[in-house]
């Protein structure tokens, strides 16, 4: 989870910065085990799931959209649309993984020399560093290496963007074409806090797990006292893979009895908070050990939150208290509840 600090100067939104935060605690406690595919039980609270049918996926695992029943596409079509972000499900590559909670992918998403370029272009930037966890934003001294994440990332903000002309570039590529992919007419300015319902990028990320790396058990999405103080959520997840990964390093959906093997050029989708700007825990997600190196981008798409505030949609509990339940679930004892707290920041915001 991340916990962004925004800012807002004579009634504008300014370009605020994240990192990632660790309000329980529960990022911290060295004890907490890396769940088997499918070891973490759904609580009973939590929307039912809803599979794809085994019949329609190919050996990737997942299903091309001919494949889908008619109905079963219109009713994902309706689903998306409705309560997380409308996808064009008929793009180029698309595959359906889960239906609900919807996950995604899009293979060719870019091409292999685009994603070669990347990486090269991001090791050519010297600006790799070890990934945190943290309460603050990137500047704050509470942030801390953590060996629940142990990768190295960069965010690509404003600054590295205008010295790196070449990480701008791909960047923009990479917005543009996920904007192909989403069927969302109208997108605010990228790192720019949206307003009220509004959909936007946040800066981008370009990360690498060497092995042994890894990113435990985690939400993308924020919890409703965040979200109330910021004023977004983050709605949707773009994860691209910028190399095969032929042993290790898969995207583990921890509820979902769900694993995705990283390919070169292939999207990742998937909606950690609904349109109501609301958590769907149900996208809990672990960055399982990388044997072989991978890389990756991740680019999040934030929604500012109702002018009337949040609400309990589905049938679901609200917010805090379902990620409340969740961490109770995987760590045992009381945890401190997460306090949001407003600071001023700079330069895109978005990171973890």
């Amino acid at each position: 989870m991340a916990k962004v600090m925004a800012v807002r100067t004579m009634g504008r939104p300014t370009r605020a910065m994240a990192a990632s935060y660790d309000p329980e605690g529960l990022f911290a406690n060295k004890a907490r085990v890396k769940t088997k595919l499918g070891a973490m039980d759904r609580p009973k609270w939590l929307r039912e799931l809803k599979k794809v049918p085994e019949e329609a996926c190919d050996a990737s695992g997942g299903a091309p959209v001919v494949a889908l029943d008619p109905e079963v596409k219109e009713e994902l079509a309706k689903l998306l649309a409705e309560e997380y972000l409308p996808v064009d499900l008929d793009a180029p590559g698309v595959k359906v993984h889960h239906l609900d909670p919807p996950v995604i992918t899009v293979d060719g998403f870019l091409t292999p020399q685009e994603c070669d370029l990347f990486v090269e272009e991001t090791l050519r930037s010297e600006t790799l560093k070890r990934s945190t966890v943290g309460e603050g934003n990137l500047d704050s001294e509470r942030n801390q290496q953590s060996e629940t994440r142990t990768s190295r990332s960069v965010l690509l903000n404003e600054e590295v963007q205008t010295e790196h002309r070449g990480l701008k570039d791909l960047a923009r590529k990479l917005q543009t074409r996920a904007k192909q992919v989403f069927a969302v007419e109208r997108w605010s300015p990228t790192g720019i806090l949206p307003g009220p319902n509004q959909v936007c990028f946040e800066a981008l990320q370009v990360a690498v797990y060497q092995e042994g790396e890894h990113f435990l058990s985690h939400e993308d999405g924020f919890p409703q006292g965040v979200v109330e103080s910021n004023g977004f959520q983050r709605v949707a997840t773009v994860l691209l893979y910028l190399n095969d990964v032929e042993v290790g390093g898969r995207t583990r959906f921890d509820f979902l009895n769900l694993a995705v093997k990283p390919k070169k050029g292939t999207v990742l989708l998937f909606f950690p908070g609904f349109s109501s700007c609301e958590s769907d825990p149900r996208s809990v997600h672990t960055a399982e050990d990388a044997v072989d190196e991978k890389w990756v981008c991740q680019q999040w798409i934030a929604r500012g939150m109702p002018v009337d505030g949040l609400s309990a949609q589905n049938g679901s509990s609200p917010a805090q208290e379902v990620q409340g339940e969740l961490f109770r679930q995987v760590k045992k004892g009381k945890t401190k509840a997460a306090k949001g707290r407003k600071s001023a920041a700079s330069r895109g915001f978005g990171a973890r």
